[in-house]
Order: C-alpha cells, then structure tokens, then sequence
C-alpha cells in the first residue's frame, strides 16, 4: 500500500470500506501534529489509499484473527502494535529465506518509488500522492482537494500493482544471451515484456474507467 510503517500499524477495521475498496487514514506528514497521537486518532481521517482487491482479499484473512479495533493488533491484545512489531517481523522473515538484511519495512515505499515509473509508466504526480508525499496542512483550504487528488488514478495503480506482483512471481523469466537473441530474430518478446505492456496499457484503461464511473466523494 505504500505507506509509512507508523500509518499501517495503526490501520483500524472502521477506517477500511471493503465495497468501494477504500482506507480512510491518518497522514504521518502532517504539519503540526504526531499521528500517533490519542488527539490524531480521534479526529476524522485526512488521506484516502485505494485498495486493490488482493488488498482487500488479504486484509479479509486477517480477519478471521480480529481481537482488536485495529487491523494489526497482536492476538489477544487491545492496542495497535509497536514501531518494532513489523521490522522484527521481517527480519525473521528475510532471516528463514537467506536474506539478512536486505530490506527494511519503509524500503518497500523506495521499491514502488523506483520500479512504478520505470516498469510501468505510472505518473510520478500519482505516486507521489499515494505515497502522501505531500504535506498541506489540514487546516488549509487545499486540504480536501489534496486528500482526494488522483483517486481514479490511484485506484488503478494499486491494481495494477497487484497484478505486477503476481507476474513477477509468475511470469518473469531470465535467459542466457543466445536465447534472448534468438527470440529477437524470431521477431518474438519475452513473456515479461509482453506483461508490462499489458500492464502499462490496463493502467491507463482502468483509470479511465474509475474516472467516469465510480468518482470517489467523501
């Protein structure tokens, strides 16, 4: 989803719309204030993430487990996990698969801001704004537009997000250089760039699709 660490953990059930695939959160950037803070939490949400439906489809898993107002909560307990839940979580994880040390929890946000443009044509205006890089304070008059700006957009990235994922997984392939060559004069692509051209071109549909018929409104 691309969000900081802090606006994840605190991800609660009532902020999450699973028929129009929409989570309703907190800004941690926002001028003047701690986002983890009892005042923040009680306050209405400022910034919109779409959800893709793998999203939704994994977030419904978890669930089964619900104990708690928030999303992550640890079973059993009341409150939103630590700063530390989710890094000591990844690096067991990363640890059993013989990748120590190789990523950190925010790095997934520096993954999305490097392979979106160059994969998959997104606009960096939009990932930008799903990343809630931007920091206008609540208090501004351009505070509503900028919680809403680009949503049909945003909708589409997160889905075709979801689905270069899965290809990687999936689809991607490497070769030895003759092989590739070969393909070449066949005048034939690899399967990998055949998805990231449908991918490209999905985006670009998609988006225009939200656009005209599902327009988000607060």
């Amino acid at each position: 989803l691309f969000t900081r660490p802090v606006e994840l953990r605190l991800m609660r059930w009532q902020d999450i719309d699973f028929e129009r695939r929409i989570w309703s959160t907190h800004k941690a950037k926002m001028l003047g204030r701690e986002v983890a803070s009892q005042e923040t939490q009680d306050s209405e949400p400022d910034f919109v993430v779409p959800l893709s439906e793998e999203a939704v489809r994994l977030i419904k898993q978890l669930e089964l487990y619900r104990c708690s107002d928030y999303v992550f909560a640890i079973r059993g307990g009341d409150e939103a996990p630590s700063d530390s839940t989710f890094s000591k979580a990844l690096r067991e994880l990363l640890k059993k698969n013989g990748l120590e040390g190789k990523q950190t929890v925010h790095g997934f946000r520096h993954i999305v801001r490097s392979l979106a443009p160059a994969k998959l044509a997104i606009p960096v205006r939009v990932i930008e704004q799903q990343m809630s890089h931007s920091e206008i304070p609540k208090s501004s008059d351009k505070h509503l537009y900028d919680q809403n700006l680009y949503v049909p957009e945003r909708r589409a990235f997160m889905d075709v997000w979801s689905e270069f994922i899965a290809a990687i997984r999936d689809d991607y392939q490497e070769y030895y250089q003759e092989e590739l060559d070969e393909l070449k004069r066949q005048g034939k692509q690899t399967r990998w760039s055949e998805v990231l051209e449908e991918l490209k071109a999905k985006y670009h549909t998609k988006a225009l699709d939200y656009e005209q018929v599902t327009k988000f409104k607060k």
